[in-house]
């Protein structure tokens, strides 16, 4: 039987539904929807603005959540709260699907100048006309933004050289109406005082780790309906239900090297946090490696050889080469722009073109591997797969499986409702996603399964690289057993998720060098790795025959997440990887990275090194 590996615990958000039929209704949940057709109704038959056309198409989506925050430093609470937070989103579009306001840019859409007005709070009770009122003016916001980007669509599309084929592309495609209204089953949580209890607990073990700069256990606690409904007659009710426990800490090197490390283990609620005992033991492991890296020595050399990815840097690879990729396994369309210089010089703010769509059909990766979706799946080997889901954002269904690459040759990306040149419909994934308190939406994957036909164990598997590099007259070579996460939000991460050129994906935090001699490992820092992209799939070597889920949160088509309101500092989509243990791959370089700053040391002496803390 194949061994399974849960790596750290990063992130565990599982929906539990049932099943879809009105009468599962709440009375408060009939006050929502009832409010928001209402609106619906209203606003398609009374909105107009001068000679500018009515909407088309409306949709309203509205957040009930209740959130506590706790962060705690070595035994002491620094911030708590506690607080209700509702929100509501609404989405007019003027036009028709063919052509309407979305997927275009102007200099007032980009900064926000489009609509403005006054802002009326959602009500945090289901009261009919607080609803009523508030979706009024979110509404009246909408529409005045959506009936001017269109007519300067129009105008703008008019007076430039476009395609032919990105003119008939239409803005929006259509899909199956459905109701879901799917309840919350979690009938208990911690309360904040408990929260803060277990996070004085465990942050009070770095106190033995005195030349750690900072550290500190982040407990996030999130439990949300949300209810949508458009005027196509789409309706869903879902919960979303999520528990954060951060661990980090940051060092500075001998040499002045700034590090860090962290873990992140998430729940769907309080009854499935381990032991605290359990937990400590995950704290002094990451605290007693950390501890490790500040002394450990600097690589001064370029290898570019064959490397091996194990453990949470297999997950994180693929994340990053496959889903936050803008030419990767995510659906993008070009957008059009009132002025076409604006897209190349803000290109980070913009929806992009995805490149690998052309390659439908043809080879992609090394014809050893295939790559599934299994949004449906909620656990390998009972392991919980926190990206499973039923819906997306939109309201549509997804497959229980559906294949992205099969032996190497690309088959089909992941979309939502925004057609690009290859890819004409949603689905489905278009997902919800957590920031600043509130739930909005990103593509992005849900379970993605990564297999391979040429396996091997980990030992044969070590075995080869130490050949390939012998091979190579190198004495040794690479093991990068984690790479950090840019969506982490820990202090610190920023030196590893800055790359810079050559590199496509974050730098390691923690590299091995191995000894081909005898097979010994020693611990390096300042690594960076370059040529590491979904290219470099061509040249999988083989991957191991164990298995393991990756669970972690992901920006996916969502340029940026901001937090301006809650101090609620947990973002991102959450998915899932099933992927094999180690991945080894025939040639990569791994280099110093000489772009790292280094740090002075404190001209005051730290007190917990002078008091003599061990």
């Amino acid at each position: 039987m194949k061994k399974i590996h849960y790596i750290t615990l990063l992130l565990s958000v599982l929906f539990v539904y049932k099943p879809s039929a009105a009468q599962n209704e709440s009375p408060d949940d009939k006050i929502f929807f009832s409010a928001m057709n209402d609106a619906i109704q209203e606003h398609l038959n009374k909105l107009k603005l001068d000679k500018l056309k009515s909407p088309f198409y409306i949709d309203y989506s509205i957040t009930n959540a209740q959130m506590i925050s706790v962060e705690s430093s070595l035994g002491g609470i620094v911030s708590s709260f506690e607080k209700p937070y509702s929100n509501a989103d609404a989405n007019v579009l003027v036009g028709d699907y063919q052509q309407n306001n979305l997927n275009f840019y102007t200099e007032n859409s980009m900064y926000g100048f489009y609509g403005g007005g006054f802002y009326i709070p959602m009500p945090q009770q289901a009261n009919y006309d607080a609803v009523r009122r508030s979706l009024w003016i979110k509404t009246d916001n909408s529409y005045k933004a959506a009936a001017e980007l269109i007519e300067n669509k129009i105008g703008s599309l008019n007076q430039q050289n476009i395609p032919e084929e990105e003119l008939k592309l239409a803005d929006l495609s259509k899909v199956p109406v459905q109701t879901q209204i799917l309840q919350n089953k979690i009938t208990e949580n911690l309360s904040k005082q408990q929260w803060e209890s277990l996070a004085k607990e465990l942050s009070s073990a770095f106190i033995n780790y005195p030349y750690f700069t900072s550290s500190g256990v982040n407990i996030y606690s999130y439990h949300a309906d949300v209810y949508y409904l458009n005027s196509e007659g789409m309706k869903y009710k879902q919960p979303f239900d999520l528990v954060c426990l951060r661990i980090y800490a940051t060092t500075v090197a001998d040499d002045g090297e700034p590090l860090m490390d962290y873990a992140n283990l998430y729940f769907t609620d309080s009854r499935q946090i381990p032991a605290i005992d359990s937990l400590k033991n995950v704290t002094l492991r990451m605290a007693s490696l950390l501890n490790q890296l500040r002394t450990a020595p600097v690589i001064s050399e370029t290898y570019s050889g064959p490397v091996l990815f194990e453990g949470e840097a297999v997950g994180e690879i693929v994340s990053q080469c496959f889903i936050e990729n803008a030419n990767g396994l995510l659906a993008g369309r070009k957008p059009f722009a009132s002025n076409a210089n604006m897209l190349a010089w803000n290109s980070e703010y913009f929806p992009s073109e995805n490149n690998l769509e052309a390659m439908i059909g043809k080879k992609v990766v090394s014809r050893d591997l295939s790559i599934n979706a299994l949004d449906g799946t909620q656990e390998f080997n009972k392991i919980p797969l926190i990206g499973s889901y039923k819906l997306d954002a939109e309201g549509v269904s997804v497959k229980s499986s559906t294949s992205l690459i099969t032996n190497g040759v690309l088959q089909t990306v992941l979309s939502d409702r925004i057609p690009t040149l290859k890819i004409q419909a949603s689905n489905g994934h278009k997902r919800l996603a957590l920031f600043d308190g509130r739930l909005s939406s990103s593509l992005c994957s849900g379970v993605i399964e990564m297999t391979s036909s040429k396996k091997t164990s980990m030992a044969k598997l070590k075995k080869q690289l130490l050949a390939l590099a012998k091979e190579e007259d190198y004495e040794y070579a690479y093991i990068i057993k984690k790479i950090a996460s840019p969506m982490a939000n820990v202090p610190g991460v920023y030196k590893y998720t800055s790359t810079r050129k050559g590199q496509s994906i974050t730098s390691p935090v923690y590299a091995y060098r191995i000894s081909v001699k005898d097979g010994s490992e020693t611990l390096v820092r300042m690594t960076k790795v370059t040529g590491m992209n979904l290219k470099a799939f061509k040249r999988v070597v083989a991957v191991s025959d164990n298995q393991q889920v990756y669970n972690t949160l992901q920006k996916g088509s969502k340029k940026s997440y901001y937090s301006y309101y809650s101090d609620f500092n947990l973002v991102g989509v959450p998915s899932s990887f099933i992927i094999p243990e180690g991945i080894l791959f025939q040639e990569l370089d791994i280099e110093k990275d000489k772009n790292i700053v280094l740090k002075k040391e404190p001209i005051a002496p730290n007190p917990l090194v002078s008091q003599g803390t061990k």
